[in-house]
């Protein structure tokens, strides 16, 4: 035990390594695919596909939505799906692709401490929460910078639209959410009519 004591003295201050993380890393997975894929260490994983399958399937259905030239050739059914892809479509694109940039991200992050065997199932939190305000600031950022869902933006010779943003909205939830949260308080400071050195 002094031994152990000494070298995780040594391994866990600078790689995050002890006995702990080791046995994490190299644990078996439970028996079934349910218990497998609500394991932390799969959750990423399992909420980035779902949200690639809806991305692509509302993607199929918007396209097809304004492929129709009169809603009256449409069925009931069909007419009513129209109606929802036409409003909720623009919206739930960007929730999808910014909670696909979160589980990446998430998913990178995992990777990273599978491999240097510095995974604690213990320690991972958050990740469902991540991702939620990932979905959520992908389409905050694109109700913001792109009002008509549809314009694209240059950046230099680059140009990139409403998925992109969406998505790197979604990979970088701490710096947009900081960046909201800076221009929520000089808002909030010029309302109260403070200034900045105030």
């Amino acid at each position: 035990m002094a031994a152990y004591a000494e070298v995780t003295a040594i391994t866990y201050p600078a790689r995050g390594v002890n006995g702990r993380t080791i046995l994490d890393t190299q644990c078996l997975p439970p028996e079934g695919w349910r218990k497998r894929l609500r394991m932390p260490r799969r959750r990423p994983l399992t909420a980035g596909i779902i949200l690639l399958a809806a991305a692509f399937i509302l993607e199929i259905f918007v396209t097809w939505a304004g492929d129709v030239l009169d809603t009256r050739t449409l069925g009931w059914f069909s007419r009513k799906l129209y109606l929802a892809v036409t409003a909720l479509g623009p919206f739930l694109i960007p929730v999808c692709w910014g909670g696909i940039g979160s589980s990446i991200f998430l998913m990178k992050r995992l990777s990273d401490k599978l491999f240097d065997m510095a995974y604690e199932e213990s320690r991972v939190k958050g990740d469902v929460t991540r991702i939620f305000l990932g979905a959520m600031l992908g389409a905050i950022v694109v109700v913001v910078f792109f009002p008509d869902f549809s314009e694209q933006v240059e950046n230099g010779d680059k140009t990139f639209g409403p998925a992109t943003a969406a998505f790197l909205a979604g990979l970088g939830v701490k710096p947009v959410y900081a960046a909201f949260e800076r221009l929520s308080e000089t808002l909030s400071n010029r309302l109260a009519g403070k200034t900045e050195g105030s």
